[in-house]
């Protein structure tokens, strides 16, 4: 089955269906402000600066840069990369 999720509309019960493997989908209504988000971050990292969570690590690796090449992983695995960077152990997948 699948959980259509509507931001600000999600019950509990919804995301333990999704945590125990029913598929999600984004309300289509969402599409814009999405893309509209999207466009945001692509105008941020084009600054180049550093900024906190889109090319950087999180919590105690906030100061951790994370290289262009690898930005696609850490929108999927976050701590996994973040963490790589001081870990060498950890996997990035």
């Amino acid at each position: 089955m699948q959980v259509d999720i509507e931001p600000g509309a999600v019950s509990l019960a919804s995301w333990r269906r999704i945590y125990f493997g029913d598929g999600a989908a984004l309300d289509p209504a969402c599409r814009k402000n999405v893309e509209r988000s999207a466009k945001t971050v692509e105008t941020i990292l084009a600054t180049g600066y550093a900024v906190y969570g889109i090319n950087t690590g999180f919590g105690k690796l906030a100061n951790v840069r994370i290289e262009p090449h690898d930005l696609a992983v850490l929108q999927r695995f976050p701590m996994p990369l973040a963490s790589a960077h001081r870990c060498p152990t950890v996997s990035c997948g």
